[in-house]
């Protein structure tokens, strides 16, 4: 048993990383520390890190775990009456709650107490009265509250100390607070002279490690040390020395059980029966001796007759019969044996077996003379050596081989092929194979230890690769970030300081004020409280000043003809906009006063046009297509004349590429990078159709005025959130839609609350038709097309106004590129309704598209699906994915960008929980750092995807421990997706494989 003990004892050292316990003392602390190992639940050993099992975190942790737990109740008390979006900047509070401190009795005529106001009902979970004080004080709450969540997010200890299980306020606090407790059981239980190595081992932070620690504690091994010491006190006796006392007390077993047999005890009999089987024997012995008569129990015992002695043949019989009982025969030859007679022994038996054993030999002889002559291998022409195969095992392969002489040769060829291979170090594959391994088998084998040796010649040569981890790459990703945003404001700044030094010209300040200039005469009207210059001869006369202190101007080129003389101000840079929306004779102005020129403008959306110059013309949806000219813009021109011409590719408004997915088809050639959304088309995402039972009559559809309003008032009340604008075919269905909206908005004080919440900002609610929607860009379009049949079940007219027209697919490309997260298509018209054939105006046909795409979801071509994984990288990481029970499909996107691997939640399929980033050839061939590092990871994230990004070199060193990290990510990524709702953006994390 001490021998199982101390094998057990080692066994155990060796799985902690210690040296082999020498006493019972040290074999207590290994049991101890497998006992703590196993203490703590699973969700600890997974949260473990080797920062936060250091001695001096635990002040860390707990200070943070303080943090976070009082900015939760915080938010729970502020949650029962405000509603609180994450971003809101609370100095902009700071400044609407100074700004309500300090209103006067007629404050609600300041536009800063108006603002407040408005930032305030913001907030208000439900409409109430509040005094400015109190909303003041509110605010203030909100923005220390807000403060505080920014201070948590950003603490860089508390980060350092938990690493990858860092998730700001969403960290598991409970689990981190558990971890720091059975640390500082660890190490009161270790002290620090005796048991610093064993706690060294239990903290060194490695989850996995401690996974195998924990894994013994339900193995035969450490029951048996449990046992054992339970039998014994814990000193530090050597095993020598326990060695030595238990051989004393099997030499007194020894002892009793000699005493036993001397006295007839079966050897079966159980130690507790030796009392009773004493008592028997001692009874037997009196009842004997009762019986023998007095003459013998006193006479000597040398007066008892002796054996006889000598050979007899009973002596004889019996070694015969030891003998055949020993031999190794089969037991039908051994009872032939038994019966056969003497006489047949000696004349049949034995004469046969001596020439049986002449015949064995001499076969053994001639078979070693062959093994040596051909070099034959007894192993692997029988399966196993001659002495113990049977003859008749010998005599079939044999017989084979004499009946197959031809092959001889092929096995000559065959062994000679086999020396060459294992002169080139392929011993061990053969071996391998004759030990019957599956070719399957072998051939992954060998890839496995072929692509291992690349990578090893890899890091041979680059001997850098050797000291990259991905927690490192992430850190510099994340420096890198902070430098280049750093590096940005140093540069605004700076601008901003050279700005603010640059010289103003003075001007003339003396003699008559009309002949002030520059500076003098800026000064001169800011002092007057009437009767100033016009705009046009202040540039004039100071322009040099107003350049100096305002060295950018934006103006229209109607402005620019209005306030600038033709010799006046002159320009470094003219910068033109919409230029496609923009006639050249009115743009000349601009051009001429600047020195350079960028025209900035999209070919495929709206030109310039007479559309509204026609006055008591014909109604917009009246006009034929020949009516319709559209003039040349400053764009076209500029693209005739200016090479090469570039084209802004990134896509960044749509956060859904649904919603652009169409145009860039028909208009782009499927050259726009489009980003990939972490949610499939639904939930408020991507392109939706609504099937409108209209009529078309006297240019407008009232059905489907009704349809829009009903789903603009829902959206208003249940997306408050997200800001909204309807677009029309044409001027009469807007001004239809504009009233309904006005009339509903009357009667719903919530309608009116969601108008004036967005009327301030730059994505105010509006009704427009496709005319004038270019520029304008909101979370959720809803497009009334208007057409339709004018009679149940009637034709639909052809006749769609300026879609007709030569432009009337730039229009449609704007109106249906409007949408950041959702467009919805009210429509009275069916595909089919649209006769649009090769010879119709490229307008309709555009418009038929893009109906049976809003309705079906599908491009007809050009849209790739079921891509495959671009490395055998991706692959690995996919199938340890879909062993865990993960669906990742590769290569997940639209148009130019693609995310390696994305794993669905398995709870809502349409909705990917987080998308994996591989370190491949997509992400060492960027242009730059900034766009690998910075600007792709920004537009990602800005489009609610959870980013996990993996390093190849963090793989290879340990795929196990890299696949434990990732799938305990995915399941922190679900736990926080369905915390907040099936159907919702998540907030965006980032993490590495590293980290």
């Amino acid at each position: 048993m001490l021998i199982d003990v101390e094998s057990a004892a080692v066994q155990t050292a060796a799985a902690l990383g210690i040296a082999a316990p020498d006493n019972l003392g040290e074999v207590a602390m290994a049991v101890s520390a497998v006992e703590l190992a196993a203490e703590p639940p699973q969700a600890v050993v997974d949260f473990v890190t080797p920062e936060l099992m250091r001695s001096g975190s635990a002040e860390v942790v707990g200070s943070f775990c303080a943090a976070v737990r009082a900015v939760r109740n915080r938010r729970t008390e502020l949650d029962a009456e405000y509603s609180i979006p994450t971003s809101v900047d609370p100095r902009l509070l700071r400044h609407h709650a100074a700004a309500l401190a300090s209103a006067g009795l007629f404050g609600f005529m300041s536009p800063a107490v108006r603002a407040a106001r408005l930032s305030f009902a913001s907030l208000l979970r439900a409409p109430r009265k509040q005094g400015k004080a109190r909303m003041a004080t509110t605010l203030v709450s909100v923005a220390e509250h807000l403060e505080a969540v920014a201070a948590v997010e950003a603490d860089s200890a508390s980060r350092a100390v938990f690493g990858a299980t860092h998730r700001g306020l969403a960290t598991d606090i409970d689990t981190a607070l558990a971890a720091i407790a059975w640390a500082a059981r660890v190490r009161s239980t270790f002290s620090r002279a005796t048991g610093a190595g064993v706690a060294a081992v239990l903290l060194s932070g490695d989850p996995d490690r401690l996974r195998a620690i924990r894994d013994l504690a339900v193995r035969p091994e450490h029951n048996t040390l449990k046992s054992y010491l339970a039998q014994f006190s814990h000193d530090a006796k050597s095993f020598a020395e326990l060695a030595e006392r238990v051989n004393e007390q099997a030499r007194s077993v020894e002892a009793l059980a000699s005493l036993c047999r001397d006295i007839g005890v079966p050897e079966g009999a159980p130690v507790c029966d030796l009392p009773s089987i004493v008592a028997a024997l001692k009874e037997t012995a009196r009842r004997a001796a009762a019986c023998v008569p007095p003459v013998l129990a006193s006479a000597p015992r040398d007066s008892y007759p002796a054996p006889l002695d000598g050979p007899g043949p009973f002596d004889a019989a019996l070694r015969l019969a030891f003998a055949v009982e020993g031999l190794p025969l089969p037991s039908p030859m051994r009872k032939a044996l038994w019966l056969a007679s003497p006489e047949m022994l000696r004349t049949v038996v034995v004469p046969a077996a001596s020439a049986t054993a002449e015949a064995l030999r001499a076969a053994m002889e001639r078979w070693t003379a062959l093994k040596a002559r051909l070099g034959l291998d007894e192993s692997g022409m029988l399966g196993r050596l001659v002495q113990s195969a049977t003859a008749g095992q010998v005599h079939a392969r044999l017989t084979v081989a004499a009946a197959h002489p031809g092959e001889l040769g092929g096995w000559i060829l065959f062994l000679r092929e086999r020396e060459a291979a294992e002169a080139l170090g392929l011993g061990d594959l053969l071996q391998l194979w004759d030990e019957r391994i599956l070719p399957y088998s072998l051939r992954r084998a060998f890839d496995r230890v072929f692509h291992r040796a690349l990578a090893r010649a890899a890091y041979r040569r680059h001997p850098e690769l050797e000291r990259f981890t991905g927690l490192g790459q992430q850190e510099a990703r994340a420096r890198f970030a902070v430098l280049d945003a750093e590096a940005s404001e140093l540069r605004r700044r700076n601008l901003a300081y050279e700005l603010s030094n640059r010289p103003v010209p003075v001007g003339i300040s003396t003699g008559k004020r009309s002949e002030f200039t520059d500076r003098s005469l800026i000064l001169l009207e800011i002092g007057k409280k009437k009767r100033h210059i016009p705009i046009r001869q202040l540039l004039d006369r100071a322009g040099g000043a107003v350049q100096a202190l305002k060295p950018c101007f934006m103006m229209s080129p109607l402005a620019i003809a209005q306030y600038l003389k033709a010799d006046g101000l002159s320009f470094d840079l003219l910068v033109i906009d919409e230029a496609s929306q923009m006639r050249p004779e009115d743009a000349i102005g601009a051009v001429a006063r600047s020195g350079q020129i960028v025209v900035v403008g999209d070919p495929k959306q709206l030109p310039p046009t007479t559309f509204f110059g026609r006055g008591d013309g014909p109604e917009d949806d009246d006009i034929d297509a020949d009516e319709e000219v559209d003039a040349e813009s400053i764009l076209d021109l500029a693209q005739a004349v200016f090479r090469p011409m570039r084209r802004l590719r990134w896509h960044y408004r749509s956060r859904h590429g649904s919603l652009v997915a169409f145009s860039n088809r028909e208009f782009y050639d499927g050259d726009l990078m489009v980003f990939p959304s972490p949610a499939e088309a639904g939930n408020g995402q991507g392109v939706a159709t609504v099937k409108v039972d209209g009529l078309y009559k006297a240019r407008a559809n009232l059905t489907e005025v009704e349809a829009v309003c009903a789903a603009a008032v829902e959206h208003m009340q249940t997306c408050p959130d997200r800001s909204l604008g309807i677009a029309t075919m044409n001027q009469v269905q807007r001004e239809l839609i504009a009233l309904e909206m006005d009339r509903l908005t009357a009667t719903s004080k919530q309608i009116e609350a969601y108008r004036e919440r967005w009327a301030d900002t730059l994505e105010r609610f509006f009704v427009k038709n496709l005319e004038n929607v270019q520029g304008d860009e909101r979370d959720v379009i809803f497009v009334s097309t208007v057409f339709g049949p004018s009679s149940p079940g009637g034709k639909v007219l052809q006749r769609f106004g300026p879609i007709n027209g030569s432009s009337g697919h730039r229009r449609l490309n704007v109106l249906f590129t409007r949408a950041k997260h959702h467009l919805r298509v009210f429509t009275s018209l069916e595909p089919d309704d649209i006769a649009a054939g090769p010879d119709s105006p490229r307008g309709a046909r555009v418009l038929k598209a893009y109906l049976a795409y809003a309705k079906t979801g599908q491009l007809e071509a050009g849209m790739e699906t079921n891509r495959e994984a671009d490395s055998d990288f991706e692959v690995f990481v996919r199938d340890r994915l879909r062993t865990a029970g993960y669906e990742a499909v590769p290569q997940i996107g639209v148009a130019g960008y693609f995310i390696d691997l994305a794993v669905r939640d398995p709870r809502s399929p349409s909705i990917f929980l987080l998308g994996i980033e591989c370190d491949g050839a997509s992400y060492h061939s960027s242009r730059s750092a900034r766009d690998r590092d910075i600007l792709r990871q920004q537009v990602l994230e800005g489009l609610g995807w959870t980013i996990y990004r993996i390093w190849s070199t963090d793989w290879f060193r340990d795929p196990e421990g890299q696949t434990v990290k990732l799938l305990s990510f995915i399941k922190e990524s679900a736990k926080g997706n369905h915390a907040v709702g099936d159907g919702e953006l998540r907030n965006h994390r980032t993490a590495s494989s590293g980290a």
